[in-house]
């Protein structure tokens, strides 16, 4: 354990008076860190009040936090963030950042390996003008960075980030472009060519998009197959998602390249399948809701739900007004790890007939 690790930790956990546990990370320096890399916000879990650093305790070790406690926060009295640890799968083992405080805001971090020689991998030096976020440079294990925030009127309107092996040799690496409302609102952050984070329409609630992006795809489905129709009559539909990542919707297409039971199975089985896409050009306003929804990873609970749905529709079609299809096709949802596979054919067809599928492909 190295001393850089002793010094930065006893002088952080000095100013704590509360450790608060959030699902997943809350807190960075970087005003876009979350909305320019689509990480979702953990949330604050019930249970925290009373952890009082200054009544001894030496950090959450030994604390009976809430259920899903992955980050506890290191709170001062004002409410800034000195310590963040975030928990692994090795028992108490966890990464450790240390933050240092200026007079504009957070002037340094140090971040530090979950490994019981505590090595430091993270070092960021965080500088201001005016009160603002200018510059962060860090140098890290996996190489150096430098982003530079420009503003506009008050807000921050762009960041251009440099990578390298080292600060001497780094080059421009990615521009992010942030657009704004009247009232200064963000509506639009841009990280290079992608659309990173869009505001949803004013007066307009993420349940409207989910059902309007149902409808949408509903509509779409059908129009790709037909324009990609398969070379046999196929017995099913699958609509491809990949949980925990970004960019899942709209869902891949797969059809069987063979006819009968045994395209199914060969589709499950990646033995052989016929993929297709639903692409922009044929159904932007589709891809436009996918792109609110994607905007961080969807729970897995929900994402099922809206492609479960979307296939029970697909299934109350007349497939025969748009290709030659068995009498018993079958549309479903599966992730590709086929995790989900058994809940969602449950959730589209009979329990005898899922199990037949679910036995043939065991």
């Amino acid at each position: 354990m190295s001393a850089e690790y002793a010094d930065r930790k006893a002088a952080a956990e000095s100013r704590v008076i509360q450790w608060v546990p959030y699902t997943d990370q809350a807190y960075a320096v970087d005003p876009l860190y979350f909305l320019a890399l689509r990480f979702p916000v953990g949330e604050r879990l019930d249970g925290s009040e009373g952890l009082d650093g200054s009544e001894g305790l030496d950090g959450p070790e030994g604390l009976d936090g809430p259920e899903g406690a992955a980050y506890w926060y290191g709170l001062d009295d004002g409410g800034r963030v000195w310590v963040e640890r975030q928990h692994t799968t090795f028992e108490d083992r966890h990464y450790e950042t240390f933050f240092v405080h200026g007079p504009s805001g957070p002037a340094e971090l140090a971040r530090f390996t979950y490994s019981p020689d505590k090595a430091a991998i993270r070092h960021e030096i965080f500088t201001y003008d005016g009160g603002r976020l200018a510059t962060a440079e860090y140098q890290a294990t996996g190489g150096c960075g430098r982003s530079r925030f420009s503003y506009e009127d008050e807000r921050l309107v762009r960041v251009d980030e440099e990578h390298g092996d080292t600060l001497d040799r780094l080059s421009p690496f990615v521009t992010i472009n942030v657009e704004h409302d009247a009232e200064g609102e963000i509506t639009k952050v841009t990280r290079g060519s992608q659309v990173a984070y869009r505001a949803l329409p004013a007066g307009t609630s993420v349940k409207e998009i989910e059902r309007a992006f149902v409808d949408r795809l509903v509509e779409a489905v059908p129009d790709a197959v037909t324009a990609d129709p398969p070379p046999v009559t196929p017995a099913c539909l699958a609509l491809l998602y990949s949980p925990g990542q970004f960019a899942v919707l709209p869902p891949l297409l797969a059809l069987p390249a063979s006819e009968g039971a045994a395209g199914i199975v060969a589709l499950l089985t990646d033995a052989d399948f016929h993929e297709l896409d639903i692409t922009e050009e044929r159904a932007p306003e589709l891809y436009e809701l996918a792109c609110y929804l994607d905007q961080t990873c969807l729970e897995d609970g929900r994402l099922q739900t809206l492609l479960n749905e979307a296939s029970q529709r697909l299934n109350e079609l007349d497939w025969r007004n748009h290709l030659a299809v068995a009498d018993d096709f079958l549309v479903f949802a599966t992730d590709l790890e086929q995790v989900h596979l058994e809940k969602n054919l449950r959730a589209v067809t009979t329990p005898e007939r899922a199990a037949h599928i679910l036995d043939a492909v065991e």
